[in-house]
């Protein structure tokens, strides 16, 4: 047997359905962005992302709509890319074979 699936977001935990089904009834469907956007919300966000410590705690998770999730996503990459070196920093860099 293979696993085709070649995603590489992590698997939703045990119990997913039923808090995201809690997170979603809370916000009564709204997305609940600090902005006071009143979208319907779609994506189940956790505040503090997993990467950072972040737990599936529901006190941790809240409902955004599309456009604030991607847009809250772009920005913790964006930062995360920042706080990581080049590959290439701290390696002796040496020409091509055929360059020299």
């Amino acid at each position: 047997a293979h696993n085709w699936d070649t995603s590489r977001r992590p698997k939703d935990p045990p119990g997913w359905a039923g808090l995201r089904a809690n997170v979603i009834a809370r916000a009564a469907g709204i997305c609940q962005h600090e902005d006071g956007c009143t979208y319907q919300g779609k994506d189940v966000d956790h505040i503090v992302n997993l990467a950072n410590g972040g737990t599936h705690d529901l006190n941790n998770l809240r409902l955004l709509c599309t456009w604030h999730h991607k847009r809250k996503t772009a920005q913790e990459s964006a930062r995360a890319r920042q706080a990581t070196p080049p590959l290439t920093e701290g390696r002796v860099q040496t020409k091509h074979p055929g360059l020299v």
